[in-house]
This record gives C-alpha cells, structure tokens and sequence, in this order.
C-alpha cells in the first residue's frame, strides 16, 4: 500500500508545480499562453473532470496547427496533455505513454539548440517521473526495478536544476522500491512517515496551503497517517483541508468535493462482531450511540466492494463489539490504575484478544501511551475543538 501511496504523490511531481519552477529558473512564461484553455474567465478557478481532458486535447490540436515549427510551444502542450491524463484517468495510459516517448524525444532534440536548459530538464524529469509510477503499476519485481531506474533520472535531473524537493520525493521512491526485489533495506513506518510530513510543509512553504499540489500531498500524507492507525492526526488534517478548498476555491470545485468526501469516509467508525454462533468476523460501520449511550446504532455486515443499499441497522449493546485498529477513542471509568486519563482522547494501534486490552496513543504527547481494557473506551465519533 506505501508504494501505491507513493507513486500516487509522485505522479503529480513535478507536473502540478513544474511551471513555477521554470519560471524562478528564468523558464518561458507560458501561462497567458495557456491560460484559456486551463482556466474559466468566468470564475477564475480551473477546469475540471472530463471538460479538462478535451481541452487539454483541444489545446494541442491548436498549437500543432497554429505553431507546427515552435517546439517550445509544441513541449508545453503535450505536457499538459499528460499532465491530465496521469491525474484523471492513470489507468488509461496508452495515449499517455506514447506522449511520453514523443516528448523524450523531442527534450533530446532541444538539448542540442540554445534554449536555456532548466525549464527543459524540469519538464523531462516530469516525463521520467511518469514512466517511472507507470512501472510500478505493473506490479512486479522487473517493473519495480525499471521504475527505480526512471526515479534515479529524476532525481539526478532534480540535483542538475536544484530542485530539493524532486531530489526527496525521486530518492524517497527508490528506497520503498529497492527492497521489493531485493534491492535495498525497507523503509521503516516512522522514516516514511517522517518525509511525508516534510513534504508537506515544505509545500506549504513554497506553494501556500491552497495550492494543488499542497493539496494532493496532504491528501496522501492523510491516508499514510490513517493507514498508521494515527486516525485523529490525519482527520484534523483532511478537516483542515476541507474548510481551506471551500474558502479559497467554492463548494464546486473539485478539490473541495475531494477533501469533503475524504473527511466523510474518515470521520466513519468501524467494528467487528464476532457471532457466538459462528467464528467469521464480520465488519460493520458505527453510526451513533443511542439516547441510553450504552447501544450503538450500526450498519452492515459490509461487503467488498461496499453496497449500503444491502446492508441493515440494527442496534448492539456496548462490549459486544470490537473497534478497529485506528479508530478514535475516549478513556472513561478509569478509577484506580490511571484517573487523569478518563476523557482522554487516543488512536487505537494495537488489540490483545487475550486480554481484552488496546494499546491507546493519546493526542497530548505529554500522556504516554497505555494499555486499556476494553470496557473502558469508547468510540469517539466527533473530535472536540483542539
């Protein structure tokens, strides 16, 4: 899951800020350029969806027609074209991948005129990111291994042009790599997680919190924390986000749609319930306590892939369930082993079936982590206000 996480941050690098970069780097300023056919004069805000896709194809039938001997302009509109394609439909990559080799080749013919070479390199190390996430999709050990030839071409194009950023995420890939063809030491949880929150706000540094691309990294360093079981930390994240996309960009948007439906999906509680009647563990959602606060309201048993108009609701009595892993939690009743901790707020990361127990990491750092018996947490289904 951390590869795919990764190759999901990493097809929109540089893609989403190679523009800025070649700007800074004394690039062509092509945004009045293409603006029209990126932005709507209306609202100012970007097209989205599938209305992108055939712009974006619009775009560069006008520049082969308009500028057939400008290769600048020519470069520029089949990066857009790509841009699109790896950030709406990366699984339909065959115009993607011919697209790709087109612009590689042309890169190779432009090294050779007078054109200033940063704003080149940061769009061909773009196209060498592309080839490089297209072979982890194939999901094998020579794939992982081309991919990682592709990232090392990124990264060493990002040291060329002094791009720290594409340097990190290129070395970054390559060492979640390596280790699936036993090519490098694996990357710890904590390591991994530690570069994803640098990502973060050194894109929050350089772009400011609205941007796309600082977007997209919360986004997946969100879905790292929560895959950490650090379910609180990630949903303050997303919240955080939402209301950002909302304010800057309008409830249409499609970022704003994005982040609202991720906030939805995490701010969802999970169960499993073991039948006495029977050993296969089922998983349900948890919507709600009753009015009495000793039954939840759940829904399921829920399938894969999930289809609620099948599911049921029904109510169960608290402690005939078990919370997942990462789910929020509130400590209560604890009189004699640890009082300061009732009220507390936590992540659940670990479960001792034997003993009934959870391994509780709290929100105040100050609190370390404890083990919990199981009657003495509660789902937690509204984070208070920090």
């Amino acid at each position: 899951a951390r590869v795919v996480a990764s190759q999901q941050a990493l097809a929109t690098f540089p893609a989403s800020s190679c523009k800025t970069e070649e700007q800074a780097m004394g690039g062509h300023d092509v945004d009045k350029f293409d603006e029209p056919w990126r932005t709507c004069p209306s609202c100012h805000q970007a097209y989205q969806n599938d209305l992108v896709l055939d712009l974006a194809a619009e775009f560069l039938t006008f520049v082969e027609g308009k500028y057939p001997g400008d290769q600048w302009k020519h470069l520029e509109a089949l990066f857009g074209r790509l841009g699109v394609l790896m950030a709406i439909q990366p699984k339909q990559n065959e115009e993607a991948k011919e697209i790709a080799n087109k612009m590689i080749s042309m890169i190779g013919q432009m090294k050779t005129t007078n054109m200033s070479l940063s704003p080149i390199l940061a769009i061909e190390a773009a196209v060498y990111n592309f080839d490089g996430c297209n072979s982890v999709r194939e999901e094998t050990k020579e794939g992982a291994k081309t991919a990682v030839e592709h990232f090392e071409k990124v990264r060493d194009i990002c040291k060329a042009i002094g791009y720290v950023p594409g340097v990190d995420a290129a070395e970054n890939n390559i060492a979640l790599l390596k280790p699936t063809y036993g090519g490098g030491r694996k990357v710890s949880d904590v390591e991994y997680l530690a570069k994803r929150q640098k990502w973060y706000k050194e894109s929050v540094q350089r772009f400011g919190e609205s941007a796309q691309t600082t977007i997209t990294t919360s986004l997946n360093l969100a879905g790292d924390l929560s895959e950490a079981n650090r379910a609180i930390e990630a949903e303050r994240l997303v919240a955080k986000l939402a209301a950002t996309c909302k304010r800057v960009h309008g409830p249409d948007h499609g970022l704003t749609k994005t982040t609202a439906s991720n906030l939805r999906f995490m701010k969802m509680r999970f169960v499993t319930i073991i039948w006495q009647t029977e050993p296969k563990r089922r998983k349900f959602q948890v919507r709600r306590y009753e009015e009495d606060e000793k039954r939840y309201f759940i829904q399921g048993q829920i399938a894969d892939p999930r289809r609620t108009a099948t599911e049921k609701a029904f109510t169960i009595v608290e402690g005939s369930f078990l919370p997942d892993l990462g789910t929020p939690v509130v400590c209560h009743g604890l009189e004699e082993s640890a009082p300061h901790l009732n009220g507390k707020i936590g992540d659940l990361i670990s479960h001792d079936e034997k003993f009934e127990t959870y391994e509780v990491h709290f929100e105040d750092k100050s609190l370390a982590p404890c083990l919990v018996k199981r009657e003495n947490i509660r789902i937690l289904f509204e984070l208070p206000d920090e």
